[in-house]
């Protein structure tokens, strides 16, 4: 079965960087990409997603991904969908947990063993 991904806000270098490790270690995942909150949030209301990766400031708006992260825990369509911080901050990680995402990573961590175990767990949790 496909599994969707949601990355939202990542500029093209670590977009490409995403795909390219999901490829590796769940290539049955589709990651769909988009750039704004207001894109995010449409693009979630039209399909399944199992896991959505925020991005911590939007490359091409400088939106915060908290301020979207906020909007999905506050909704109730969104509040049970698996989001995460991307962010080599450990308080924004730490803030994004308190708002409800899952524990993220930073860019720096995208290649480690830890990173592919956490995000195969997601995805293996994540509903059908």
């Amino acid at each position: 079965m496909v599994k969707k991904v949601l990355s939202t806000g990542q500029c093209g270098f670590d977009q490409q960087s995403i795909n390219s490790f999901f490829r590796k270690i769940a290539p049955e995942v589709l990651v769909i990409q988009t750039h704004t909150i207001a894109e995010s949030l449409r693009t979630l209301s039209e399909g399944i997603y199992h896991l959505v990766l925020i991005n911590r400031i939007f490359d091409q708006t400088g939106e915060e991904g908290l301020t979207l992260l906020k909007q999905l825990k506050s909704d109730v369509k969104y509040k049970e969908v698996p989001a995460l911080l991307v962010s080599n901050l450990a308080d924004a990680q730490n803030t994004a947990v308190t708002l409800g995402a899952l524990p993220g990573f930073g860019k720096a961590e995208m290649g480690e063993q830890k990173t592919v175990q956490l995000l195969k767990g997601y995805l293996e949790l994540a509903k059908t």
